[in-house]
């Protein structure tokens, strides 16, 4: 089967996002695709869409059928078996009068189960909540509807920039410019903004170990237990269990209700527009590491944060062979270095297969 999207004239829609702050409507008519992530043998579309053309259809008797069952409000999805149709848990809505919503940013975490999705929108279709441009979806859990896990305090504006999304199998990372009700405001002027969401995002930025280790200090070299043990018992048990076992632990829904936000520790911000995020690998003493691209005013195109077990969180300009860099970073990507006996077996091939 195949299957396109149709234009249909609209109802007053959101502007095109991230592109301009004038919120020229002559954007809102553009169907697009913003967004594509693979989900347990899918591929999920996020955009602006009106509706969906079957195979030898017409333009016309799809713009003009106001079924809500088949018109895709934001998000589609395509199948092996259905080809592309519109999404079983629904989509979203802005503006009200049933106004399709706009998802321009997915990310999967395929360990704990659950799609989120950024865009412009104001409303959860399928259950008419209200949600402000955050949304997750547990995708294993038959019968789920979308979740709102949007929050005041760490809220962004679409209008304004782009709201980037970037999971890295432990956090989910939100770059974009702040709302102007969220807290980064209080203590940075920079526009360009980075929160997390996460299952004990603290502990993953080495703010406990760190801690622990002062205390250790503090305490003559004895490792310090942050629980009280009973009489007889055994000394220095360990608090919890670590991030990735914890988070194991729980997936889906339940791993959505344990996430907590908060700003990105030692993100200092930039000035301008992010246009992209990517995850860069960690490796010796550092455990994190993220790289922002886009188009700043007060730093180079790419920007590095990064937190290490030594150091701490720091921020920082990324520059090739000393020399400035200039423009504009639109996309991002990361190469993981190779394990040792991987690397080995790759130099042991490129020896076989050279000339001699």
């Amino acid at each position: 089967r195949s299957f396109a999207y149709a234009r249909a004239p609209p109802p007053p829609p959101p502007p095109r996002p991230g592109f301009d702050d004038s919120n020229d409507a002559s954007n809102a008519s553009e169907v697009a695709v913003y967004a594509l992530a693979y989900v347990d043998g899918a591929v999920w579309l996020g955009g602006r869409f009106d509706a969906l053309i079957a195979e030898g259809g017409s333009a016309a008797a799809a713009a003009a059928d106001d079924d809500a069952d088949v018109r895709p409000r934001g998000v589609a999805r395509w199948t092996e078996a259905l080809g592309l149709h519109r999404h079983p848990a629904g989509g979203f809505l802005f503006g009200g009068a049933g106004a399709p919503g706009v998802v321009s940013a997915l990310a999967v975490d395929e360990a704990g189960g659950v799609v989120y999705a950024a865009g412009i929108f104001d409303e959860i279709e399928a259950t008419n909540a209200p949600c402000r441009c955050l949304a997750a979806l547990p995708f294993r859990e038959a019968a789920t509807a979308w979740t709102c896990v949007a929050a005041p305090a760490y809220g962004f504006d679409p209008f304004r920039a782009p709201t980037l999304l970037l999971h890295d199998g432990d956090a989910l990372y939100v770059a974009g410019r702040a709302a102007t009700d969220a807290g980064w405001w209080r203590a940075n002027k920079k526009t360009v903004a980075v929160a997390t969401f996460s299952f004990r995002a603290g502990d993953r930025y080495g703010r406990r170990r760190r801690r622990r280790r002062s205390l250790q200090r503090a305490s003559g070299g004895r490792p310090p237990s942050s629980k009280a043990t009973p009489a007889g018992g055994p000394p220095d048990a360990p608090d919890a269990p670590s991030t990735k076992a914890a988070a194991a632990a729980k997936n889906g829904s339940a791993l959505l209700e344990a996430a907590t936000w908060e700003w990105l520790p030692g993100w200092r911000g930039v000035d301008g527009v992010a246009l992209s995020v990517a995850a860069a690998p960690a490796g010796g003493s550092r455990r994190a590491a993220l790289v922002v691209g886009g188009e700043f005013d007060d730093a180079p195109p790419v920007v590095f944060w990064s937190v290490d077990e030594n150091l701490g969180t720091y921020q920082s300009g990324f520059s090739f062979g000393g020399g400035d860099l200039g423009g504009s970073a639109t996309a991002l990507t990361t190469l993981r270095a190779l394990r040792p006996r991987d690397a080995a077996r790759s130099d042991a091939g490129a020896s076989e297969a050279a000339p001699r």
